[in-house]
């Protein structure tokens, strides 16, 4: 009888040490606040006055629409892909089309970069025209593709964000 009393104190005790952390990770997970999804941060941003999308057939459409522009303008329809990495100083938007006319800067900038370090965006590609096309039509646009390298796991599981005035670019003749 004594021999079963100190074993199964000795199994609660194991079993009580084992799920302790697990209860108390589990209530500290419980009251911090859940992360932001992807399109509920590119939705703030979008309310701050950021020109992005992070929807995937606006984005396609949008940039095909570019190419077309850019071939256009220098026979060249690929985009110019570049490594990205966030600046040590400064801000990455800072001299770039990608804020509306009262876009809270001040405000976007942190949650932009916050977007950016949990994708874990590696690659930008740039879609960029200035160009007079027919009788009388111009088009003048910049936008920034957000995304990953080509040997990158994450290509094509995770979505991508496009920077700019995609409605823009839609909307030309």
């Amino acid at each position: 009888m004594v021999k079963s009393c100190i074993i199964l104190c000795c199994t609660l005790t194991l079993a009580f040490f084992s799920l302790a952390p697990r209860v108390v990770a589990a209530e500290k997970a419980k009251d911090a606040p859940a992360e932001p999804t992807l399109d509920e941060q590119v939705k703030e941003l979008q309310l701050l006055g950021l020109l992005i999308t992070a929807d995937q057939k606006t984005i396609g459409a949008a940039t095909s629409e570019a190419a077309y522009f850019m071939f256009a303008d220098r026979k060249d329809h690929q985009p110019k892909a570049e490594s990205f990495k966030l600046p040590e100083k400064g801000n990455w938007l800072d001299g770039k089309p990608v804020l509306g006319e009262k876009a809270k800067a001040e405000k976007i900038h942190p949650l932009f970069v916050r977007l950016v370090r949990r994708m874990g965006y590696n690659e930008v590609s740039v879609y960029a025209a200035d160009v007079h096309y027919g009788v009388n039509s111009y088009a003048n646009f910049k936008l920034y593709k957000f995304g990953y390298r080509k040997d990158d796991e994450r290509r094509g599981k995770q979505r991508e964000v496009l920077l700019g005035d995609a409605d823009y670019v839609l909307k030309l003749p």
